[in-house]
Formats: C-alpha cells, sequence, structure tokens
C-alpha cells in the first residue's frame, strides 16, 4: 500500500504524509496489568483513530504497538494539525478502566520527497518517531 501512495503521489505531483507512533511505555502495561489489558488498550486506541481519520486515510498496525498512517493529499502542517488534535483526544480519554491514568502515544512525521524511495520515507519517519521517544515520549516529531 505504502508503494502506491508513493508512486500516486509521485506521479500527480501531491503532497503525501506518512505517520508512524505509538503507544508510551506498552510493555510496562503488559507487565503490570496483563495481555488482556494490553489488548483492551489498542482495540479501544484503534477504534478512536479509525473515527478520527479520514475515508482516504490508510491506518494500519505496523507491529506490536507501533502503527502508521498514510495522509493522502496532506502536507505537513495540515497533518501536524490532524495528530495534535488526536493526540489531544487520546489523552482525554480513557483507553481501558483498568488503568486510571492518561495512556500517551508518541508520533514521527515525515512529508514525502519526490526523490523518496518507501525504504528512504520509512527511514525518516522511524527517525522522528525514535526522536520524539528520546526526548520524552507523548510528543511528535517531525523529520
Amino acid at each position: 500500500m505504502l508503494r502506491n501512495e508513493i508512486k500516486r503521489a509521485i506521479r500527480y505531483k501531491h503532497s503525501f504524509t506518512l505517520v508512524m507512533f505509538d503507544i508510551d511505555y506498552f510493555k510496562m502495561i503488559n507487565d503490570t496489568y496483563g495481555h488482556d489489558v494490553g489488548d483492551e488498550v489498542l482495540v479501544n486506541l484503534t477504534n478512536i483513530i479509525k473515527q478520527k481519520i479520514r475515508a482516504t486515510d490508510i491506518f494500519v498496525r505496523w507491529g506490536g504497538e507501533e502503527f502508521m498512517l498514510f495522509l493522502p493529499e496532506t502536507d505537513i502542517e495540515k497533518a501536524k494539525v490532524k495528530i495534535e488534535l488526536l493526540q489531544k483526544t487520546i489523552k482525554e480519554v480513557q483507553l481501558t478502566e483498568k488503568i486510571d491514568k492518561p495512556i500517551t502515544l508518541s508520533y514521527g512525521l515525515t512529508e514525502l520527497l519526490f526523490s523518496d524511495t518507501k525504504t528512504s520515507l520509512l527511514k525518516r519517519v522511524d527517525i522522528a518517531l525514535y526522536n520524539a521517544k528520546t526526548k520524552g515520549r507523548d510528543r511528535l516529531e517531525i523529520l
């Protein structure tokens, strides 16, 4: 899917932003509360995100507690606003009744460069997420 979205954006010279995000301290959630609670967090988070994105956006689980959001026709500034609203929404809801403190996410954002390959785009968004994690989590970083 990612390869096709890259080709489409380059062909039509449209903007495209890729977002990679994960749940902060998810291993601790699983270790402290059990995998059933971790699964509940994943399901509830997924349902919230599906409600908040456009029909043309593509939302996938990348692995474990890590997700990708493909935002076609979206430049980096619009993506930043969208993710900041999503971040606020997720902090305000309780993803499980078994955890009484907010569960946060870290986000990496990058916009497609017309010279990008799938590999270069994935590397850049991964570095952006890594930067968000190392700068304290519960934040978004753009690269």
